[in-house]
């Protein structure tokens, strides 16, 4: 089994414990190690220790963010399990479970037909990401005195899965990338003039900004239009978020934020443009 990319405490005082990060072991090279770093850097201390139980967050989502933020740092993903409740908060391993499920009932010998040209009728029962990692932390919600507070619990803190070497290249974490904002605002003004994924990537190299997978580049426009990829609560924040980030990566820009009001239903909308 590979070895996980580790954080280890270093010898400080109890109350602020300070943390030390390690890339995994096949993790060579150098721009993913200084990406890998500058993420890490990021993280708030107290997030790089192994979750403890007890531990109480304001909201539902700080103690997502704490969960996501160690596997992160270790080189897993996590995933929520058992639907979003608002009592109740799930996170297993990706790896988790042993199957695929089989919606359709087919069995191998369905799997195995082919038609006049020779090809296979059925997709092979493969296990995706299915290794029966039993890793699975949780956090409950708590009402003392009117304040609402998240308290976690660790209800299986192994791991039997393999760490990843660099997990900056799974899509949930590709948002950690130093220059990510610069990245997607890079790619979609080449997709307005309709370059190819492949195309992109080479300039996405040659300007040392961070990869995207031809999915997320042909897929990013809609997400982009609906919020997902900046993350901000409204457009106006992820605005701000990716006009900040340019700027800080050396880009010179202007724009302008057009707004409309309808009059018969209040509604508003915001839209961008070059000045």
């Amino acid at each position: 089994m590979d070895a996980p990319t580790s954080v280890t405490p270093a010898a400080a005082p109890q109350e602020t414990q300070s943390v030390k990060w390690k890339a995994h072991e096949k993790l060579r090279n150098e721009n993913a190690i200084a990406a890998m770093q500058a993420a890490i850097q990021s993280i708030p201390p107290k997030h790089l220790l192994e979750p403890e139980a007890g531990e109480h967050y304001d909201t539902r989502d700080l103690a997502v963010q704490r969960f996501d933020n160690y596997a992160f740092s270790q080189g897993r993903e996590l995933c929520i399990s058992g639907g979003r409740t608002a009592q109740r908060l799930y996170m297993k391993c990706r790896a988790y479970g042993g199957e695929t499920r089989n919606y359709r009932k087919l069995t191998e010998d369905n799997r195995q037909q082919k038609d006049e040209e020779g090809r296979l009728l059925g997709r092979p029962n493969r296990k995706i990401l299915k290794k029966n990692c039993p890793y699975h932390v949780s956090a409950h919600k708590r009402v003392d005195e009117g304040v609402i507070t998240w308290v976690t619990k660790v209800n299986n803190g192994t791991h039997t899965c393999a760490a990843i070497p660099n997990p900056l290249s799974l899509p949930k974490y590709r948002n950690r990338w130093p220059l990510y904002a610069a990245t997607i605002a890079e790619a979609l003004k080449h997709q307005a003039a309709n370059a190819s994924a492949g195309e992109v990537r080479r300039l996405l190299s040659a300007n040392n900004l961070p990869p995207i997978s031809s999915r997320e580049y042909w897929n990013m426009g809609g997400q982009v239009r609906q919020g997902k990829q900046m993350g901000g609560a409204t457009k106006q924040e992820r605005f701000a978020e990716l006009h900040s980030a340019l700027q800080q990566a050396g880009f010179h820009t202007r724009s302008r934020i057009y707004t409309e009001v309808n009059t018969e239903t209040g509604k508003l909308t915001i839209s961008f443009g070059k000045i």
